[in-house]
């Protein structure tokens, strides 16, 4: 009895909706006959608005016979244009001249008069498309809750149930076929029935394994095949709501096992379907929604995986989908070659006036973004597995290709090496350090290895060279980094400074072929770079513009720089590391001499850039009070502090040399500034520890040391004018005035009211000469020479 009923209430949805299909194809021939009639009646009325009137041939008839006037209609079908040019001298030709299509309105073009071009307003959008499309979801949703609700009630057999749900589908694909030519009517149809059909066959094999898996996936197969062609034929509303259907299956009719490869080979049909459609039409928004629909999945059923086993089929699929879409996106994009990094495509395409195929870039970074996070939370979730760790690195390695064979895609392989970095970071905060640990070193090292030689492959003829050349050096100091704040504590820092020191000769043996390149090009490498006969040209003007494999010189430096800022950046990690604090700003400042040397020698100005973050890196640790700790010994003068300052100034003197020679004045001016500060301090200091030892921040101000320190600060600044002087450098003369105003303000503001005695007559007896004798000078030698 309740199978009848269910059966009833079938045939009862079928008598509702079947009405409905045919009122509508008889409306559309009804419609269609009217456009007809209205076409004709228009162009009758402008035959006969223009004057023409139609030739009548009188046909050769017996006398006996009766002449009948000629129909409108014969009159019409006369007047059309012939095809072939009235011969010259015709009577006819000049009336049937003006008739043509050229020269009708577009009402008699075969438009109806009815049909304007005024833009769609708000109850047109709501009735002729909004309504439209709810209607397709709400068919194709009527199926799918029809076959749930059969399901729950227990009416009717599996098998029967399925089949209902496919001649529903059947049903709706042949009506949207018929009416394809009513916008959006057709297609709202055949999107129903596309949805009503995969959610038939996905019953028939997923929930009643009516069928084999194989026959299953292949009417999905079909069924996909079916939609990509009617949305071809139809528009894209047949692919909106085929998606949407498609994708809801799985919720709406879903059964109690894991997914597994049946659930992600469903998936995968459903995205090809839209790649392939996409490939014709250029529906790239649609093929993003369906790959994002599809990584949305993955992330839902990772609540089902507990294991790795589990977590092989989302991984597969991960790969499979951005395969894919990436395979479908350099076809669309045309040609490599068509292709710049700012520019549009050229080419033979573009200059035979064909529209050419553009690379959907903004697809492709969202695509390859999403496959990297949803990878990134199934390692994730199973407690970072070799086997998900291995699927990253297949993405990371098909973003350095695909950066490397499309300049616009060249932030895919920094997306990827962020990310990945990003994941090893979490990995490493709540990592107890056993036999996963060591599985985190090698992790670490694997994939700097991974980023790091995979783009310093890349750069090679390269439109932009340093932008890999910075990977390179960004994935190994990252790795490295990663590497050290997860073990720092758990062993000695010997053994990383010395691999820093090996990553930094690493990363000098890489740059060392991108510099020969580079100046191989213009001559010899053993040619003398950087010195001419008068010692003031800049030595980039003798190794020529052109660098790195014919690129502008420009990009080849900056490689270069790249590549060298990445190994400075490790030897300045390894001085902590290896050396006692006091010797950490002595290594620095000689990175930065040699920094100056070789942005002069070489030609290379990009390398003073990484000289920037070291001279800050110096004056940290010498203008601080840390220094003041710094184990110095009792003797005076020639002490610890001698070499913990004088080695840094002596160091930024040569770095200010070779600056100066190269013509980058701001590096100059922040080297001779360091260098005055850093002398100045060492002086103070040095008093200090005359009076106290090596406790420099213990005891407090004597007479003595007081007087000291402006006596010390005079003398320097008469020294520093006296060398400005005798060797005409006016940074050296500007020097002594702050040192002297210094000394001034301490003697009179200071000295008076804390020195007595003796203290304070020598302090302003020798504050007073020293300042008579600073006035002499100047007006002796400073003004007099300069003309003033």
């Amino acid at each position: 009895m309740e199978d009848l009923w269910g059966l009833a209430c079938l045939v009862s949805l079928a008598a509702l909706i079947l009405p409905f299909i045919v009122f509508a194809l008889l409306q559309v021939r009804l419609n269609r006959l009217r456009d007809e009639v209205a076409n004709l009646t228009a162009r009758l009325g402008q035959m006969e608005s223009e004057g023409v009137r139609p030739r009548v041939v009188e046909p050769i008839a017996p006398a006996t016979s009766v002449a009948f006037p000629p129909s409108a209609a014969d009159a019409l079908a006369r007047s059309a244009p012939q095809p072939a040019a009235s011969p010259v001298g015709s009577a006819e030709s000049p009336d049937l001249a003006p008739v043509g299509s050229a020269a009708l309105p577009a009402a008699a073009q075969g438009s109806s008069p009815s049909r304007s071009a005024a833009p769609p307003g708000l109850e047109r959008l709501l009735g002729t498309r909004l309504f439209v499309w709810v209607g397709a979801v709400a068919l194709a949703l009527s199926g799918t809750f029809l076959v749930r609700y059969a399901v729950d009630q227990g009416w009717l057999g599996p098998a029967v149930r399925v089949l209902l749900g496919t001649l529903f589908g059947i049903v709706l694909l042949t009506a949207g076929e018929r009416l394809r030519r009513v916008p959006r009517i057709g297609a709202a149809l055949s999107a129903a029935g596309v949805a009503a059909l995969f959610a038939s066959f996905y019953a028939a094999a997923s929930l009643y394994n009516l069928i084999p898996d194989a026959a299953g996936f292949a009417l999905l197969g079909l069924t996909a095949a079916a939609g990509v062609a009617l949305s071809l034929r139809q528009g894209r509303l047949v692919a909106v709501v085929g998606l949407i259907g498609g994708y809801l299956t799985p919720i709406l009719i879903h059964s109690d096992a894991a997914p597994g490869p049946a659930f992600f080979a469903y998936l995968l049909l459903l995205l090809a379907a839209m790649l392939a459609v996409t490939d014709r039409r250029g529906w790239w928004g649609l093929a993003t929604g369906s790959m994002a629909a599809g990584l949305l999945w993955v992330l839902l059923v990772l609540v089902q995986v507990h294991g790795r086993e589990e977590a092989l089929w989302p991984g597969l699929f991960i790969l499979a989908s951005i395969g894919i879409f990436v395979f479908t996106a350099l076809r669309s994009g045309g040609a490599a070659e068509e292709w710049s990094a700012l520019e549009g495509p050229v080419g033979s395409a573009g200059l035979s006036g064909s529209a050419p195929r553009r690379l959907p870039v903004l697809p492709l970074h969202l695509a390859m973004g999403g496959s990297l996070l949803a990878q990134m939370a199934l390692a994730a979730r199973t407690d970072f597995g070799i086997q998900e760790w291995l699927f990253l690195g297949l993405l990371g390695a098909a973003a350095l290709v695909l950066g490397r064979l499309r300049e616009p895609l060249a932030p895919l392989a920094w997306l990827g090496a962020g990310l990945t970095g990003l994941l090893l970071l979490v990995w490493g905060a709540g990592l107890e350090l056993s036999a996963a640990g060591q599985r985190f070193l090698w992790t670490c090292a694997a994939f700097g290895a991974l980023y790091a030689a995979g783009a310093w492959l890349a750069l090679w003829r390269a439109a932009r060279p340093a932008r890999w050349a910075a990977l390179t050096s960004a994935s190994a100091v990252g790795s490295f980094l990663l590497g050290y704040s997860a073990w720092s504590g758990e062993m000695s820092d010997r053994p990383w400074g010395l691999t820093a020191l090996a990553l930094a000769a690493l990363l000098v043996l890489a740059a060392w072929p991108v510099l020969r390149r580079r100046a191989g090009l213009q001559g010899s490498p053993d040619s003398p770079v950087g010195e001419d006969p008068q010692g003031q040209r800049d030595s980039a003007d003798l190794l020529g513009q052109r660098g790195l494999d014919g690129l502008p010189r420009s990009q080849g430096n900056a490689a270069v720089a790249a590549l060298a800022a990445g190994s400075t950046t490790f030897v300045t990690l390894a001085a902590p590391l290896l050396l006692n604090r006091e010797w950490y700003a002595v290594t620095w400042s000689a990175e930065l001499a040699a920094l100056a040397f070789l942005a002069w020698r070489l030609a290379i100005p990009q390398l003073r850039y990484s000289a920037w973050p070291l001279l800050a890196m110096v004056a940290l640790r010498l203008l601080t009070p840390g220094v003041l700790s710094f184990p110095l010994g009792e003797r005076p003068l020639f002490n610890s502090l001698l070499l913990s300052y004088g080695l840094p100034i002596l160091a930024l003197v040569v770095g200010e040399r070779f600056s100066r020679r190269a013509a980058d004045k701001p590096l100059t001016a922040g080297l001779d500034g360091l260098a005055f500060l850093l002398t100045f301090t060492l002086i103070t200091l040095q008093v200090r520890q005359a009076f106290h030892g090596s406790r420099l921040a213990e005891g407090g101000l004597l007479s003595a040391e007081n007087y000291s320190y402006s006596l010390a600060w005079v003398v320097f600044g008469c020294l520093l004018l006296a060398a400005g002087v005798r060797w005409r450098a006016k940074g050296a003369r500007w020097a002594s005035l702050p040192v002297m105003l210094l000394a001034v303000g301490k003697v009179f503001l200071f000295d008076a009211a804390s020195l007595g005695g003796l203290y304070r007559v020598l302090s302003f007896l020798g504050l007073g000469l020293s300042l008579v004798a600073l006035g002499w000078v100047y007006q002796r030698f400073v003004f007099r020479d300069e003309g003033t």
